[in-house]
């Protein structure tokens, strides 16, 4: 078997999008991988006995087709779908190949074919170094590092090596050595000033914090510990920060599946993520981080809804409800002055007001996404022995407003069903 071909065969294409031939070539390139990964996929076992240099290659091109091209409106997860999603966009391949080099990259991926990718192959691709040292005033943090088209990670011969880097994340040591290795060419696409790569970036972070709740208490105590220790905590966070601040619901070009929007998608899941892994217990710290969380992606969209663009503020109910389930729990009590207005809003609306949606349905999916984050702020509130002082003085007016989502509910008939369901287990 030519190893040497099939690697070849493999490789994206590294001519420009631009370029007439990208197409033909692409088509070729495709043509070529489904014979290749079948060959692959039968010879299993001879792939473990090659000599290292070759599997590091052919891992390493086969990591590259799990990358994400492009990103579009469907390869995002619905808003009510943050905790467990899977970003796919539209693949190099379809999704049976990619979960072919899945397979294949599972069997073959080990320790040292990791370490050797880390330490002599990706590091031509990100050349900046970082500060370890006054972290703030790093250019990462404010979004500034410049790798221009063409150069680096962003050249045609390294398309697809976010895919390497998420790899890396699920299989790489995750000692010293590792982390050191990793977490540059991370925060360089992490902070880059292109929206795709901020979301592919962010990402690959993602990858690492799940594998991390997965992993045994020591490997996350010595993580968890490290990016302290070097100073990354603070960093992360900035990068993650100024990804929720991307998305402007002033911008009149707005729109649902705009990359900004994807970005503070992706940012404010992996957000959480994080907070809850260095700071696994609740500290002052910890709510102030979920605090501002709550601030940046909810309450700076909230109220956004001229010009009938009341989508905005679906995200901002769906955002609020991520933070209070995933982050702040009873905390919850403090932020109530903010939340009961954004939740009653909706709720009070009925269909026959001036300033309702173009169709029923977007109003539906914004009393379906109060609802939602009502119901979740009732169950954190649960485990106390009585309701909450802070929640009582809202009880009428959440009776009333029910009543109301009830009755303009039931004036839809069939299309208004399901949130009435909702609404009765709510209550």
């Amino acid at each position: 078997m030519d190893f040497a071909q099939i690697i070849g065969q493999l490789s994206i294409p590294c001519c420009d999008d631009e370029d007439p031939s990208f197409s033909e070539q692409f088509q070729i390139f495709k043509k070529n991988a489904v014979k290749s990964l079948e060959t692959l996929s039968s010879h299993l076992e001879e792939l473990k006995s090659l000599e290292h240099n070759i599997l590091c290659s052919l891992v390493f091109v086969l990591s590259k087709l799990t990358g994400i091209p492009s990103f579009s409106a469907g390869s995002l997860p619905k808003e009510n779908e943050y905790q467990d999603f899977q970003v796919t966009g539209d693949g190099w391949l379809t999704e049976e190949l990619t979960s072919t080099v899945l397979k294949l990259l599972d069997a073959v991926s080990t320790s040292s074919i990791c370490s050797h990718i880390l330490s002599t192959v990706l590091p031509p691709y990100f050349t900046r170094k970082y500060p370890h040292r006054g972290i703030g005033n790093s250019s990462i943090a404010l979004g500034a590092e410049f790798t221009e088209k063409g150069e680096g990670y962003k050249a045609a011969e390294a398309r697809g090596i976010d895919g390497t880097l998420c790899w890396l994340a699920h299989y790489m040591d995750t000692d010293t050595e590792g982390l050191r290795l990793f977490f540059p060419p991370l925060l360089q696409m992490l902070g880059d000033f292109e929206l795709d790569w901020r979301i592919r970036g962010t990402l690959a972070l993602e990858a690492l914090l799940r594998r991390m709740q997965t992993g045994s208490e020591k490997q996350q105590d010595f993580v968890r510990g490290w990016i302290i220790r070097r100073g990354y905590e603070e960093l992360l966070e900035s990068i993650l920060f100024i990804s929720l601040s991307f998305f402007s619901p002033s911008d009149k070009n707005a729109s649902e599946t705009q990359t900004p929007l994807l970005l503070l998608k992706v940012a404010l899941s992996t957000h959480l993520h994080l907070i809850n892994f260095l700071r696994p217990t609740l500290t002052e710290k910890s709510h102030g981080s979920h605090a501002r969380l709550l601030a940046d992606s909810c309450f700076r969209l909230e109220g956004a809804n001229f010009e009938g663009r009341w989508w905005i503020n679906r995200i901002a109910l769906n955002n609020a409800e991520v933070i209070v389930r995933d982050g702040l729990g009873v905390t919850v009590l403090r932020f109530l002055p903010i939340l009961v207005p954004i939740i009653l809003a909706p709720m009070e609306t009925h269909y026959s007001f001036p300033l309702h949606p173009r169709s029923t349905s977007t109003l539906l999916a914004l009393q379906s996404a109060a609802i939602k984050l009502l119901d979740v702020i009732l169950q954190v509130l649960k485990p106390l022995e009585e309701t909450p002082l802070g929640l009582e003085k809202y009880k009428a007016s959440f009776l009333i407003a029910t009543a109301q989502a009830w009755i303009s509910m039931g004036d839809l008939g069939q299309e208004g069903e399901e949130n009435r369901l909702s609404l009765k287990q709510v209550v």
